[in-house]
């Protein structure tokens, strides 16, 4: 005689709404991320909004206006929409979002952040164990945010201190003209 064990059964996938812009490296980066855990975890339904092309109405919640089960945002929606989303009751991962204009959740809510200060530090120790570099230079993406400013202090900071050379700025590559002046204005070999 065998004795079987009961099957357990299975939980009841969960729908996950996913906003990511996947032009953006970074964005496309941590959605891998989101697909590796997926890999181990199948009990999730994975609905991606990239609003650019908009999905949908580009809403947070349901057609019928109900909301998904978790939510992982890096993107923020509209103001009413991400306020509504901070007092809810489903589980948010905010992935490099302002939160704090949001009302504050106690519990089923995480912010995750870059360390941006140590992607600039990181980038300038690479070309610094790569080579022996004239001149270094930083070119941020334009837009003029926090971050691009974190990363390029950093990306100077460890320069100035461990080559013992200035290390050139160019926040705004405005065009391709800028660049090129800029890269070609640095001494060679340059990082």
């Amino acid at each position: 005689m065998v004795n079987y064990a009961p099957m357990e059964k299975p939980a009841a996938a969960k729908d996950i709404l996913a906003v990511y812009s996947l032009a953006y490296i970074s964005h496309r980066e941590h959605f891998s991320g989101v697909i590796d855990y997926l890999r181990r975890k199948n009990n999730w339904r994975l609905h991606v909004c990239d609003p650019d092309p908009a999905c949908g109405n580009g809403s947070l919640f349901r057609a019928d206006g109900s909301a998904y089960d978790g939510y992982i945002i890096s993107l923020a929606g509209a103001d009413g929409e991400m306020k509504r989303l901070a007092l809810g009751d489903a589980p948010v991962v905010f992935v490099n979002i302002d939160t704090l204009s949001l009302p504050q959740r106690t519990r089923n809510a995480s912010d995750v952040w870059l360390d941006n200060m140590d992607i600039g530090r990181i980038g300038a120790e690479y070309f610094l164990a790569h080579g022996e570099f004239a001149s270094f230079g930083f070119v941020g993406n334009g837009d003029g945010q926090f971050y691009n400013l974190e990363r390029a202090k950093a990306f100077g900071d460890v320069v100035r201190e461990r080559a013992r050379r200035p290390c050139a700025v160019l926040e705004d590559p405005a065009d391709a003209q800028t660049l090129a002046d800029f890269l070609s204005g640095l001494e060679q070999p340059a990082a």
